[in-house]
């Protein structure tokens, strides 16, 4: 497994959003988080990307434990998040924003010296800008692109940094339908083309069932099931909970 994570638990006051939680994630697998609001799986995603730190358990990353580490160190050992809004320089342009992703630790300082980027991290940019289709667009302000463009860029900046895990918040917030298909294809296509180890969180069912090998349904804070899109999708108890029997308590 290249994530493992063992009785995660973490409470905010009386509350716990996470309840001894095991989970892991193969290597090249994608696997989405869903459950009703409130359910634990935000926070959850966010023990696994170090913005949030546990009360009890422990976290794997191929072996090692990295629980208590900051999150700029998990980075650096590949697993990247997205956010559910839109993360980047909005002055700068596109391919500015993917090279500066693209750089190596601690060589940002290039930017301030009026070195500007090496050749091989502007490179690196130009590939990613194109994976994403955004090369129409790579002069051009990131606060001059469109809300869909925008989610591509943020998947962009993810991917500069050549992560092992990719960690994706509600990728397909505010799209519309025939940008939320495209993006899922996408997202797929690039989970395989580059044996990405994904976990997503997404309200969008549709998409859940499209992009994801496996899936794993969380309530009050819980583990409620995980399985196949098959199997989760002819699982009664699952039903239950989305037509709103189930009771989220976080």
């Amino acid at each position: 497994m290249i994530i493992q994570a063992e009785k995660l638990t973490k409470k905010f006051g009386g509350l716990t959003a996470v309840n001894q939680v095991d989970f892991s994630l193969a290597a090249g697998e994608f696997k989405s988080i869903i459950g009703p609001n409130g359910a634990g799986k935000t926070t959850l995603f966010n023990l696994i990307a170090g913005a949030e730190s546990p009360d009890g358990g422990r976290i794997l990353f191929q072996g090692e434990e990295i629980t208590s580490l900051p999150q700029e160190r998990i980075v650096r050992k590949g697993i990247v998040k997205t956010y559910q809004t839109s993360q980047f320089f909005p002055s700068l342009s596109v391919l500015q924003n993917l090279s500066i992703a693209a750089q190596p630790p601690g060589s940002w300082r290039l930017l301030w010296t009026g070195k500007g980027f090496a050749q091989k991290t502007l490179t690196q940019a130009n590939t990613v800008l194109k994976q994403v289709g955004l090369e129409n667009a790579a002069d051009s302000p990131a606060e001059a692109l469109s809300h869909g463009e925008r989610r591509y860029l943020d998947l962009g900046l993810a991917l500069a940094t050549q992560p092992k895990v990719l960690l994706l918040d509600e990728p397909t917030a505010g799209m519309s339908p025939a940008e939320t298909r495209q993006a899922a294809r996408l997202i797929k296509h690039l989970a395989q083309e580059f044996s990405l180890s994904v976990i997503l969180v997404e309200h969008d069912m549709d998409v859940v069932m499209e992009v994801s090998d496996r899936v794993l349904v969380m309530n009050e804070g819980r583990i409620f099931a995980e399985g196949s899109q098959q199997e989760i999708r002819r699982n009664s108890d699952v039903q239950r909970i989305y037509l709103g029997k189930g009771r989220a308590a976080c």
